[in-house]
């Protein structure tokens, strides 16, 4: 397209001899004027139609309901808000962080915990899923539960609702598979 427009411009507009007179020269000036306008609102809509998510926990709620998840909406312990919902059977978290008095969040984590009771679960294993798998960072806690967590960076702009979404369902395989990890003895 913009060699097209590049052409139009060389030929017409700087060969003044091609062109019967001054106002014919200005109207295509403002022809050109207006097609390039026109085309700097396109990509302008197309870049805002791409954000639609951002870290606003209602914003994120209703991406997720949309694509079949239950939400319930909290607040953690230092006033954050954050989300409960499930993922492959099992109970999750989206902790928003980078929140400015728990508005203007930056990005999100989702995290889910397991309780093996009094089996114990080895570093060893954790590492070699850590080492193996891209999505899902796994990691024991203060009691030794196994944990996973999966961040997402929402900051400057967000992501389309579609890209959200694909997340979570990385997000859900990673829930499903990481339990079958850690309950596989």
């Amino acid at each position: 397209m913009w060699p097209i427009v590049f052409a139009y411009y060389r030929v017409i507009i700087n060969k003044p001899v091609a062109l019967a007179s001054g106002v014919l020269k200005m109207g295509i000036l403002n022809m050109l004027r207006t097609f390039m306008s026109a085309m700097l609102l396109m990509f302008a809509a197309t870049s805002a139609q791409a954000a639609e998510v951002t870290a606003s926990p209602t914003i994120v709620a209703k991406v997720m309901n949309g694509a079949g998840y239950e939400t319930e909406m909290d607040q953690d312990s230092d006033g954050d808000p954050l989300i409960r919902s499930k993922a492959a059977g099992y109970n999750f978290v989206v902790y928003f962080y980078g929140c400015t008095n728990g508005r203007d969040c930056k990005t999100v984590q989702f995290a889910a915990g397991f309780d093996r009771g009094d089996r114990v679960i080895s570093y060893e294993k954790i590492n070699d899923w850590n080492k193996k798998r891209r999505f899902g960072r796994a990691f024991l806690d203060s009691v030794n539960d196994p944990i996973i967590q999966m961040d997402i960076d929402l900051e400057d702009g967000g992501m389309s609702s579609a890209l959200f979404v694909d997340n979570l369902e990385y997000w859900d395989l990673a829930v499903s598979e990481y339990a079958k990890f850690i309950f596989d003895d």
